[in-house]
């Protein structure tokens, strides 16, 4: 007796990766794709953008560098404004970079250090729906609580904002 075989539609993990990364992680479970899946995860990422990365290309600042197959790791990628290409490993490094900044020097950090951190330098390579970008507004709404000055806990409903949006 065969059974029939059901979509996978559910799944478990950390929830700010982007797809590229989910693909690859995946790629060894080919038999999980499925036209349903495969035609949100692409691009867009359901909308979020949480793998786009900033276009490079100084006159380009609304460009966002996507991989054009995200489902292959070793994808070119392209800036869906300028059309500049980049290869993967250049994308991998900006967000291997990108992560170990985060991590190294805002995380461990208070509030007003995130919040600096993030309007002088995040802005200037990442995109605010970004993953990395995600995690760190996520780290200062944690962080910053009731008895902190009222510019951090305007940051704070504003992070909260861009998130939920």
């Amino acid at each position: 007796m065969s059974q029939m075989v059901q979509p996978v539609t559910d799944v478990y993990g950390f929830p700010f990766h982007d797809g590229t990364l989910l693909a690859s992680a995946w790629s060894g479970l080919s038999c999980l794709w499925t036209d349903a899946f495969t035609s949100t995860l692409p691009w867009q990422e359901s909308g979020t953008y949480l793998g786009a990365l900033k276009c490079v290309r100084e006159s380009c600042p609304e460009g966002r560098l996507l991989p054009i197959n995200p489902l292959k790791i070793s994808s070119l990628w392209r800036c869906d404004r300028c059309n500049l290409k980049m290869d993967n490993i250049k994308a991998s490094k900006i967000q291997e970079i990108a992560g170990r900044m985060i991590l190294n020097n805002a995380i461990k950090r208070e509030a007003s250090y995130i919040i600096d951190y993030l309007n002088d330098h995040i802005v200037k390579f990442l995109l605010p729906t970004n993953q990395f970008t995600v995690e760190l507004k996520l780290q200062a709404i944690k962080k910053i609580q009731s008895d902190r000055p009222l510019a951090e806990l305007r940051e704070k409903e504003k992070y909260c904002i861009e998130i939920l949006d």
